[in-house]
């Protein structure tokens, strides 16, 4: 995920139409994992991370252009910090995309390397402090780490936005194999140097699922964007969402080709 590509979206958005709603079923599975991604019993996590797997071998092609999807409830959110959280102004987006590496493959960049040459385009500077062992993470010894991250990024038309967030990776061991899952949220609205946008909250859950050929991975992001302290209107914001989360796996492939 690029949290500060997503906020970029919502800000050049004003030509697009919203996406599909997704089938329940999807919508769900996405706010489930996000809801159930540090219950101390497995079965729960293993059970939605396989039902997302078969939804997805099923549909996959229906996911490539990914779905609106709005149910990420207050009682997920709520207790993943001291911080007052609300939903009512959360719109999001999920998309999914097949992959020719496998999941053992994907790990190493997305939890340990350099974000800057994983996503060249996205970051400014991403420092990331590890709060739990990677090395344990790395060799599946243990099924669950988690770090803190402050990101910068700049656009166009002088914009700069800088995040706060915590990410959290976790092993699922599957039916078809081992699966990494993936969520972060912002710890606080993020710093933007106009006071025109404001940057409330952001949510994000990512599954990678393990196929004979590579795996499957699936994006769910929920935003809360404001323009001149209004909501921003879905319908104008969730296309280049999905637009970013398309790109972001894009840019993963073309970093494992090169390894």
């Amino acid at each position: 995920m690029r949290p500060a590509s997503l906020i970029l979206a919502l800000l050049l958005s004003s030509g697009c139409g919203r996406p599909p709603d997704a089938p329940e079923e999807l919508e769900e599975l996405c706010g489930y994992l996000f809801a159930h991604f540090d219950d101390q019993a497995r079965r729960s996590l293993r059970a939605g991370t396989e039902n997302l797997a078969v939804w997805l071998e099923a549909h996959l092609e229906e996911t490539l252009e990914g779905y609106a999807v709005d149910d990420l409830t207050l009682e997920a959110v709520a207790k993943l910090d001291h911080r007052e959280r609300s939903v009512d102004n959360i719109e999001g987006a999920a998309v999914g995309y097949e992959s020719r590496h496998f999941v053992d493959e994907m790990v190493g960049p997305l939890v340990v390397d350099e974000q800057e040459e994983v996503f060249p385009e996205s970051y400014d500077s991403h420092e990331r402090t590890f709060e739990t062992d990677p090395e344990c993470f790395l060799e599946r010894e243990c099924d669950y780490v988690r770090t803190t991250n402050r990101v910068e990024a700049s656009y166009a038309l002088g914009l700069r936005v800088t995040t706060h967030a915590v990410t959290e990776y976790r092993w699922v061991r599957t039916q078809d194999g081992w699966a990494l899952l993936h969520r972060s949220w912002l710890r606080e609205p993020a710093e933007v140097n106009f006071d025109w946008m404001q940057v409330e909250a952001q949510y994000y859950v990512g599954a990678s699922l393990p196929r004979e050929d590579g795996a499957i991975r699936l994006g769910a992001a929920w935003l809360d964007v404001r323009l001149n302290h209004s909501p921003v209107p879905a319908a104008t914001a969730l296309e280049l969402v999905i637009n970013s989360m398309i790109e972001d796996g894009e840019s993963l492939d073309a970093y494992l080709d090169a390894l």
